[in-house]
């Protein structure tokens, strides 16, 4: 470390990094820190946030990078920087002291604690300067410390008993009835946005896990409200501004009720899950529009996320050139100015500019409006729109999180995968399975368990439930997609770490954290689904999912007891856990394909379109041929005797585990399917 860096220069995380030229003398979590503070008895002044951040990067610029607060910090506490994304579970913990305290949360996290790691103070953005009735930073960190010295040990015992409550907070343990899938579309439909798609006023967020959820509801139900719903959202934000039109991909949320003017941020996690939402939706209700949004983020994906030799990293930034979505923007006059007044005109048909308020220049973001679009013009929008892209690139690029996380890349394992076998992207599948082999190469311990982080060579943390849960799910549908039973082996793997490791035996559930790794005060339990789903309802999914196919009553066992274990908290909020419900209905009613095929292969594509062109969301399929029968047998050992019958492709249909007799005729299959 030199006189103009801090510690965080040795650090892996960009966002770390990005802090290392900062007078605070900061340090990263680690025991150091902590026994500095217990040495000088001082209190640690813990910030999170993220390299895409926004609001981080405000308070870092009025705060942080200020000498006066600078040096409030580094005599009075012990600074501690943490990624969120690199520690995920200690964000966990004090974002939910966070929100214990004040009743919300957010990023950037500003947490003071004792050495013992006991938080005395939460909050998130603080000014630098007194605003709103909030006040400055300096006399918050002055009047800390001067309670600090003089009220230390009754700060010392208010932060045990906060620390207490939340470690014995109910468990809320209660059967989950199927009615539960009811309350959760009441509660959805009241909730939705009629005229602008979504759910709840400004902002607003994409919310797949909602999405899914009422896509398999409509499928189960077949009400026209349920998909009402999805085609509204999804076709408004198709069109929105958080849609990015040129380049592809999803902004982190809108800040308008309208889908207008997003947060620019792009994060991995929200292209592989609006993929998938899109696909699905493709799939149920045959617009080639959402298959079309499906594929742009997927090239969005590969074009800017993705490391060369396979997997993706975290996201973009939202600011380029210290302001938030200015590689974004357009103005009526550039465009023309880059396009021609004819070719102009052309293009604002069909697109129109929302300005930013703060922009006087009327800079603004694009929305396709509903203009109708002919083949021929459709034609040459694609190629204005080619143009101002190649444009657009030669401006600076807001800074990329080139981290590489095992959990987001389980999700976009499972996308790109899902792309492979409903629209046979063979694209997609060759990401997916590059991306799966990153993963599996350098991010797993020669103990067969997982790291969490990759970056610049280096992996490291050791992997919590998400990494788990959420690279299951993607080696299952790379397993649907490709029926290379390497990665149904593989996920099976996982699945059982993760119950070894994670599961809670005593109140169910899987706790955030492993049994044996833990430096935070509280092994928490992620439950609600917020951007992407929790790593408890994925993990749902993934044991209904395996006992199908395996027979293994335990996997479904556990799959009941996780979701009774958090049964309290779902029927007083239903929609908020709504992946977990999805899981939940996976549990019911599940219709299990077995496939089997010879050397000939008479009749195979028949078979196999019928489940994969048709939305069949409770419907698992195997695919037994000679290259995968052993493998199988030993996984699945029902499938030892399902042969071949008449000479062609044959597929038995099996639901509670009793089987159909087998049939080889399309027809005949997707009579006991649809």
């Amino acid at each position: 470390m030199n006189s103009k860096t801090n510690r965080l220069a040795r650090e892996s995380s960009p966002y770390l990094r990005q802090h290392s030229t900062n007078p605070v003398d900061w340090y990263p979590w680690s025991e150091e820190a902590f026994e500095q503070s217990r040495k000088k008895n001082l209190p640690v002044f813990l910030s999170i946030g993220y390299s895409t951040c926004h609001w981080c990067h405000v308070m870092a610029e009025e705060s942080f990078e200020d000498a006066q607060i600078a040096n409030l910090l580094n005599s009075n506490f012990i600074p501690v920087k943490v990624d969120r994304e690199e520690r995920p579970d200690v964000d966990e913990f004090y974002m939910e002291v966070c929100q214990a305290m004040n009743g919300s949360g957010g990023w950037p996290l500003t947490i003071i604690m004792t050495p013992e790691k006991k938080p005395f103070f939460a909050a998130t953005y603080i000014p630098k300067e007194a605003a709103r009735g909030q006040m400055s930073f300096s006399d918050l960190l002055m009047q800390v410390t001067n309670i600090w010295d003089n009220k230390r040990d009754e700060i010392r015992q208010q932060a045990s008993q906060l620390v207490s409550e939340i470690n014995n907070m109910p468990a809320g343990k209660e059967p989950v009835a199927l009615s539960i899938l009811e309350d959760a579309f009441s509660a959805l439909f009241g909730m939705f946005d009629w005229r602008n798609g979504g759910f709840g006023p400004a902002p607003k967020f994409p919310s797949p896990s909602i999405l899914i959820f009422l896509l398999n509801r409509w499928k189960t139900d077949e009400r026209p409200q349920a998909l009402t719903m999805i085609e509204n959202t999804l076709s408004s934000m198709a069109r929105g501004g958080i849609f990015d039109h040129l380049g592809g991909g999803f902004h982190r949320y809108s800040t308008d009720a309208s889908w207008n003017i997003p947060h620019f941020e792009k994060m991995l996690y929200d292209q592989a899950m609006l993929v998938v939402v899109y696909l699905m939706a493709y799939q149920a209700t045959g617009n080639v529009h959402y298959r079309a949004v499906a594929d742009s983020t997927i090239s969005y994906m590969g074009a800017a996320l993705h490391h060369p030799e396979g997997g993706f990293y975290c996201g973009e930034d939202a600011d380029s050139e210290g302001q938030e979505g200015l590689f974004y923007l357009w103005s009526r006059g550039q465009i023309e100015e880059s396009i021609g007044k004819e070719n102009s005109n052309f293009f604002l048909q069909f697109y129109d500019i929302i300005p930013l308020e703060s922009e006087s220049e009327k800079l603004g973001v694009l929305r396709r409006n509903e203009y109708d679009i002919s083949d021929t013009s459709d034609i040459k929008l694609k190629e204005i729109k080619a143009h101002l892209s190649s444009l657009r690139s030669q401006r600076i690029r807001p800074s990329l999180d080139s981290k590489i996380l095992t959990d987001w890349n389980g999700f976009a394992i499972a996308a790109l995968s899902m792309a492979s076998r409903i629209c046979g992207d063979i694209y997609a599948l060759e990401k997916a399975k590059e991306a799966a082999s990153f993963v599996l190469s350098y991010m797993r311990r020669d103990d067969g368990r997982l790291y969490h982080r990759f970056h610049e060579g280096n992996s490291g943390i050791d992997g919590f439930l998400d990494d788990y849960a959420f690279l299951a799910w993607g080696l299952i549908e790379l397993y649907e997609a490709t029926f290379e039973t390497k990665y149904l082996e593989t996920a099976i793997e996982f699945v059982d770490i993760m119950v070894e490791m994670f599961y809670d035996a005593e109140q169910g559930g899987f706790f955030f954290s492993a049994s044996d790794v833990s430096d935070i005060p509280h092994r928490t339990k992620k439950v609600f689904d917020g951007p992407y789903p929790s790593g408890n309802s994925v993990a749902v999914y993934d044991l209904f999912w395996l006992f199908h196919i395996t027979g293994n009553a335990g996997y479904r066992e556990l799959s009941r007891e996780t979701l009774s274990s958090f049964g309290g908290m779902l029927k007083r909020s239903p929609p908020a856990y709504s992946y977990m419900l999805t899981g939940l209905m996976l549990g019911v009613e599940t219709n299990l394909v077995v496939i089997v095929t010879d050397s000939d292969k008479i009749g195979l594509k028949e078979m196999l379109d019928v489940v994969r062109k048709n939305y069949l969301p409770k419907t698992i399929l195997l695919l037994k041929n000679p290259e995968s029968a052993r493998d199988l047998s030993r996984i699945a050992p029902y499938t030892f005797d399902m042969d071949v019958k008449e000479g062609r492709t044959t597929a038995y249909v099996c639901k509670e585990q009793s089987c159909t007799p087998p049939v080889n005729d399309p027809r005949e299959l997707e009579n006991l399917l649809l």
